[in-house]
């Protein structure tokens, strides 16, 4: 503390108990106090700092404070406990080495990563595609032994980063994965589509063929002829429909049976009988024809709208057929643009995929590499710590013998 314990002491009160600082608060507190020749009051905050966390744990402070208590109760002179002090927290080191080296094995062994990912898992499909980039911090530990070792790693910048990048990664790489089956299913579409327009087409056709657009058209342009015929010449009849046809032709037919009959009367009653139907014949042709011409507009009209009518649907017809002709020849071009830019696409993906993974393992190796050089530093913590404890015993081993032989040399000196 620069020299300045009380001030120190001052400003270390000011932390919490429970708290980001509050270990090395607790562990420069007593050496304030035993700066200040007083070891009694440094063991207050050492002894509650050494019983957190495990007997190494992932705490420099908590370390320290292992070997700070003994060292206050050889400054107490109680070399007795200030011994098995420093011979637990020297057993404890070695435990703990042990365990850190079972730690980084299953680090090497991808334990770690593997846990992180399966345990902290944010949303699947398009959800973590909102989260790309982001990272939303380990929440879940593994299941690996003395995972405890692992929890200031984990919140560290370097380790949250690689791990962000790597479940940014392990997104793409199912993101790919998901184009691939999407693309499968897009090619299996494209061939059913391509075998149902195959097998529907010469159908389509022979139906279309049936109704020939051709003579339809020709039909058409004969009618077109008869009506401006009709208008032109004012024929009544021609728009007569099926019973005033029937009643021409009777017209017709009875005009003529009178005109046979004419050449063969043989009284003046035939002759009387005969004038008398044909003046009826007469009357009742006036009268149909009269009928016909009363009727003539609209008639007239009537067949101009038909005849716009069947322009119209002749017009679709020629549309259907076109449009046929075109799918016929254009259809099959488009199923092998898709079907080439199917495969195009799933090459792609395939070629992607593995360079995905290549950096995936890369990400991986790298987090495991931060997780181990992190433990190996504890590790080599542990042994300057373990390595002060032994000399501490050693020290206190000796003292005991200097102590024994200087109250030896008197009494022998006395005999």
């Amino acid at each position: 503390a620069d020299k300045k314990p009380r001030e120190a002491r001052l400003a270390l009160q000011r932390v919490r108990l429970q708290g980001p600082q509050s270990n090395k608060a607790l562990l420069g507190f007593g050496w304030a106090a035993a700066e200040l020749k007083d070891p009694q009051l440094a063991l207050v905050p050492w002894v509650e700092l050494a019983g957190r966390g495990s007997a190494g744990g992932a705490d420099a402070a908590v370390l320290e404070a292992r070997i700070a208590v003994p060292y206050a109760m050889a400054e107490l002179r109680a070399h007795q406990s200030a011994l098995q002090g420093y011979q637990q927290a020297a057993d404890g080191f070695e435990l703990e080495q042990r365990a850190l080296t079972e730690s980084i094995a299953a680090i090497r062994a991808g334990k770690l990563v593997q846990g992180l990912l399966a345990g902290n898992v944010e949303g699947q499909g398009a959800r973590l595609g909102a989260n790309l980039g982001r990272s939303g911090g380990i929440r879940t530990l593994p299941e690996m032994p003395h995972v405890a070792h692992l929890a200031p790693l984990l919140a560290g910048h370097a380790f949250q980063e690689a791990f962000k990048n790597l479940r940014d990664l392990q997104f793409l790489d199912g993101n790919l994965e998901e184009w691939q089956n999407n693309l499968a299913a897009y090619a299996d579409m494209l061939n059913n589509r391509r075998r149902a327009f195959e097998q529907k087409l010469p159908a389509v056709r022979a139906n279309t063929g049936a109704a020939d657009v051709a003579a339809l058209a020709q039909r058409r342009e004969a009618l077109a002829g008869a009506l401006n015929q009709a208008q032109t010449e004012g024929d009544a009849a021609a728009f007569a429909d099926a019973r005033e046809r029937g009643l021409l032709q009777r017209i017709s037919q009875g005009a003529a049976t009178l005109k046979a009959a004419s050449t063969q009367k043989d009284g003046q009653s035939d002759i009387e009988g005969l004038a008398d139907a044909t003046e009826r014949l007469r009357r009742a042709a006036g009268a149909l024809q009269w009928q016909l011409s009363q009727s003539f507009s609209a008639r007239a009209w009537e067949a101009k709208k038909a005849l716009r009518d069947t322009d119209q649907a002749l017009g679709q017809a020629r549309e259907r057929d076109a449009a046929l002709q075109r799918a016929q020849r254009e259809e099959p071009a488009r199923h092998l643009h898709f079907a080439e830019r199917i495969a195009r696409l799933g090459g792609r993906l395939v070629a992607m995929r593995p360079a995905v993974n290549t950096v995936a393992m890369n990400v991986q190796a790298q987090l495991q590499d931060i997780a181990v050089a992190e433990l190996q530093a504890q590790q080599e913590r542990l042994a300057g710590y373990a390595a002060q404890a032994r000399l501490a015993i050693a020290q206190i081993h000796d003292q005991a013998q200097f102590a024994r032989r200087t109250d030896s040399a008197p009494a022998a000196a006395m005999r």
